[in-house]
């Protein structure tokens, strides 16, 4: 059978048989979706195939959004995902040249599989990512440009070859100069839109405020809220080399009020006192494990308890999360409860599964959700100030536990 021949199955997730194969000597990856128990009287096999420079990306790998484009597609019989290893400079044509043959032994397949189905095929190639390039490869990262959807237009992005499936950093070019007035990811528009939650005069002239971004990586989201946010930065970056490839491949720039500091983001931030921000955007260079960022280290009470020594009376902590396992989130919200005196979490933007985490110091005083639309511009901060919540802890049976006199 196929399964035999090619790979083993992974498992059934969302109403979906999902199965994937690595084709030699390209390593094509090839995801087939299936209806359990064939829900569906469709015979088309529809194949998608992505672009190399957007093969690592949440909509082409993450199953809710697979069952979306499932679904945008009319729900074939089979979606099958070509998904081409990121460094491959190849055109969708010639991605579909090379994989005929394999995709020739699904047809075959399913005809085995079902004779009376006579399943038919279609293949699409998803826009953008296109003139993808390599600019710089090491034993331990790659960075890659390629084209993006807008004209004049292109994506630089950072990977690391230890979980090359995760894009670190990107940064847009427009008509080959750095755009730092936009961000790239949805989560960095809620880290940023932390500020408005309690400081309405941020866009004032002559505004200041101290922070600290742990984790510089190409330098896009500190190059942001240092131009466009006009907050005085402090990137704590543990790679001298990182912070060299961010100069000399993402455009960062340390000026008046944007600095970088080569060092352990655990140990540097005590070092600082009356930061109003102190923002924790790393992760663990590790997808085995349940939370892939921050690492555990940065969500220990020690290192929170650093963090709080080092904020102003009015200051806080916004960390990145990624938690695959819900217990691991849920651990990182109990110890910033321990630490901080409210907790904030947002909800993740569209197709990405991050969340952003807040501990306030103190008690925040935030408005209504009309106030705070109307302290920000543009879409995205718009949709991202939206996203926060105040965070309860559960108590068993999940139920508050009533304060009693003395307690």
């Amino acid at each position: 059978t196929l399964g035999s021949t090619l790979g083993s199955t992974l498992g059934s997730t969302l109403g979906l048989s999902t199965h994937s194969y690595f084709q030699p000597p390209n390593h094509f990856k090839i995801t087939l979706y299936s209806p359990n128990q064939n829900s569906t009287k469709s015979t088309e096999l529809t194949t998608l195939i992505i672009p190399p420079s957007r093969t690592s990306e949440y909509t082409f790998t993450n199953p809710n959004s697979i069952s979306q484009l499932y679904n945008q597609v009319n729900s074939p019989y089979s979606l099958i995902l070509l998904l081409p290893p990121l460094h491959l400079t190849l055109t969708p044509s010639e991605i579909q040249t090379l994989s005929s043959p394999i995709l020739k032994k699904i047809i075959s397949h399913y005809n085995h599989l079902a004779p009376s189905t006579s399943p038919t095929s279609t293949i699409m190639s998803i826009s953008g990512g296109t003139n993808n390039v390599e600019l710089l490869k090491t034993p331990s990262l790659l960075i890659t440009e390629c084209d993006h959807t807008t004209p004049s237009t292109r994506v630089r992005r950072l990977y690391f070859t230890s979980n090359s499936n995760v894009i670190q950093s990107e940064s847009y070019l427009q008509n080959s100069t750095f755009d730092y007035t936009k961000l790239s990811f949805g989560y960095h528009y809620i880290m940023s839109s932390s500020i408005y939650l309690t400081t309405p005069e941020i866009s004032r002239e002559g505004y200041n405020n101290k922070s600290v971004v742990v984790g510089l990586g190409g330098g896009q989201f500190s190059m942001y809220l240092s131009k466009v946010m006009k907050l005085n930065i402090t990137s704590i970056e543990i790679s001298s080399t990182m912070k060299n490839l961010a100069a000399e491949y993402f455009g960062f720039e340390e000026g008046e009020n944007n600095e970088v500091q080569v060092g352990d983001g655990i140990e540097a931030v005590g070092e600082f006192k009356g930061l109003d921000n102190v923002f924790v955007d790393v992760d663990t260079k590790d997808d085995s494990v349940g939370m892939s960022c921050p690492p555990g280290a940065f969500v220990e009470t020690s290192y929170l308890s650093e963090v709080h020594s080092s904020l102003n009376p009015s200051g806080k902590i916004i960390i990145n999360v990624s938690a695959r396992d819900k217990s691991c989130l849920e651990t990182l919200l109990k110890n910033v409860n321990k630490i901080f005196n409210t907790v904030y979490i947002s909800d993740s933007m569209p197709e990405e599964v991050n969340v952003v985490v807040i501990g306030f110091k103190e008690a925040p005083e935030v408005p209504d959700k009309k106030v705070l639309m109307e302290r920000v511009e543009g879409e995205d901060m718009k949709e991202a100030i939206c996203m926060w919540r105040k965070w309860k802890k559960k108590t068993r049976g999940g139920k508050k536990k009533k304060k009693t006199r003395g307690g």
